[in-house]
């Protein structure tokens, strides 16, 4: 018997990611190699993503002050001259 469980035993690791030149530290649970937002946090009101992309997409929901649940934000990340990654947003559109 196959039972789905909600909740596991989780083991926090810190990570540091990279994406398009953005670098995060991060906590990364062991065993689902899930990521936890660092602004939520990992406990009871905490926000998981398999990507880092999609990580990303919620942190920038976090500094534009949006519920990321009702509204897609499309994020590009752009590569300058130098170098440097310029992280830019808009809504989707439909």
């Amino acid at each position: 018997m196959n039972i789905l469980a909600l909740q596991w035993e989780q083991e926090w690791v810190d990570v540091e990611v990279v994406y398009k030149g953005i670098r995060l530290r991060v906590k990364q649970d062991k065993k689902t190699k899930l990521y936890a937002c660092p602004i939520c946090g990992y406990e009871e009101h905490a926000s998981f993503f398999h990507t880092v992309e999609d990580l990303l997409h919620h942190l920038l929901s976090h500094v534009l002050g949006r519920d990321w649940r009702r509204e897609r934000v499309v994020v590009s990340v752009e590569e300058e001259e130098s170098g440097a990654a310029k992280l830019s947003e808009g809504l989707e559109e439909d």
